[in-house]
């Protein structure tokens, strides 16, 4: 049986290319449809503003991938609509179905506001209860380890490393 990792949002994107390369099963779920795999979302518009939301296609493809994999890893870049809001809704689907997953997600930098941060805490409270373990990697701790010159790529890679050693030590990989 396959390892399932679903990569939410543009970072967790890059923190999963390497899995791909590697030979896992991968689905990315992400707005900009620049998709690793075919599960794409929708943009579907309810009480005036724009929420993203899987359709119920998308949904039953993802359960069963999930259910004919050996493990699920959900990969998130939360702070922002899509990986926080996205993420909540497919860790969700997972727990309706009795599908276990652990939770790897980086949190945002606290000059990005509370709405990003409101967003990430949003969806620790909702899955906190429902992922096996969550792993998470502030972006400011992150930072914080970096030369101060270091540009904004050096910033990603380190969260993506993260990331992807997070994914590696929980399915012992």
């Amino acid at each position: 049986m396959p390892t399932l990792i679903i990569a939410i949002g543009g970072g967790a994107r890059t923190a999963a290319q390497p899995f791909v390369n590697e030979g896992f099963h991968v689905r990315e779920i992400d707005v900009a449809g620049s998709s690793v795999s075919q599960v794409p979302i929708e943009r579907r518009y309810e009480v005036g503003d724009g929420e993203l939301h899987l359709s119920a296609e998308q949904r039953d493809r993802l359960v069963q991938v999930a259910q004919e994999s050996e493990a699920v890893a959900l990969l998130v870049s939360a702070g922002g609509h899509t990986g926080s809001r996205l993420a909540i809704e497919v860790g969700e689907e997972l727990h309706a179905h009795a599908i276990p997953f652990s939770l790897h997600t980086t949190l945002p930098l606290a000059f990005e506001g509370f709405a990003r941060e409101k967003a990430a805490a949003d969806l620790i409270h909702k899955v906190k209860d429902t992922a096996t373990e969550i792993h998470m990697f502030p972006l400011d701790a992150l930072m914080a380890r970096l030369p101060e010159e270091a540009e904004e790529t050096a910033l990603m890679e380190l969260a993506a490393t993260k990331l992807r050693d997070s994914v590696r030590a929980a399915l012992e990989l």
